[in-house]
């Protein structure tokens, strides 16, 4: 994640039915969710109206579109996501506290990317608010400056010298990422296979969350 465009990389983390979950992080790259040490990195929750904080068996009461195995299907499902639901909890917060402890060394860093943007934050809002359909297709900062319409060349003169800097820096953050994702890497994989059996359990459902839901 490159903080001069200040835009969080997110990905699909979609299970067949988020009913029981209720709500799920959109990670940016680098696994900044999981960073509370980053001042920048970011998480963007998707909520979506679930049961998930009511009984499932007194839920599915109410639910009249449902026939009773239909019903009984729905809290078996719930009784047996719990545990997994628990685990991945579990190593959520194992790698929570990982990467934080890998990411502490990074704090002048982070502080200095900080600064920088603080500095030139209005220019750089000049340069995002005005960034053309091109220019957005870009992947290079530099060449993005280069190509505003909207900056005089003394202010793109300014983003570029910062933007040479925070190069450095980012490169030098993207390293403590990748040793957090080295280490966490075993857990990780465990995550995943937990979000797999959430998948899953979920899909022999899908059918009955549809007709809930009208869809």
């Amino acid at each position: 994640m490159t903080i001069a465009k200040n835009k969080f990389l997110t990905g699909a983390l979609a299970l067949a039915l988020v009913a029981a979950i209720g709500v799920f992080p959109a990670v940016s790259a680098h696994a900044a969710s999981l960073n509370t040490v980053d001042p920048y990195a970011g998480v963007e929750y998707e909520t979506i109206q679930t049961p998930a904080d009511t009984d499932m068996a007194e839920y599915v009461k109410g639910l009249t579109m449902l026939t009773e195995s239909e019903k009984q299907q729905l809290v078996e499902e719930s009784i047996a996501a719990q545990p997994i639901i628990d685990r991945r909890a579990a190593l959520d917060e194992q790698i929570e506290n990982i990467t934080n402890d890998i990411l502490s060394g990074a704090e002048k860093l982070f502080a200095e990317r900080g600064q920088i943007m603080d500095k030139d934050q209005d220019l750089w809002t000049k340069l995002w608010n005005n960034a053309s359909d091109e220019q957005k297709q870009l992947d290079n900062y530099s060449a993005i400056i280069k190509a505003s319409a909207a900056l005089t060349d003394a202010e793109k003169d300014v983003l570029l010298r910062s933007q040479a800097r925070l190069d450095l820096i980012n490169a030098s953050i993207d390293g403590y990422y990748e040793k957090a994702a080295e280490a966490t890497a075993e857990l990780t994989a465990q995550r995943d296979q937990a979000i797999a059996e959430l998948q899953e359990l979920y899909a022999k459902s899908a059918h009955i969350w549809a007709k809930v839901y009208g869809e």
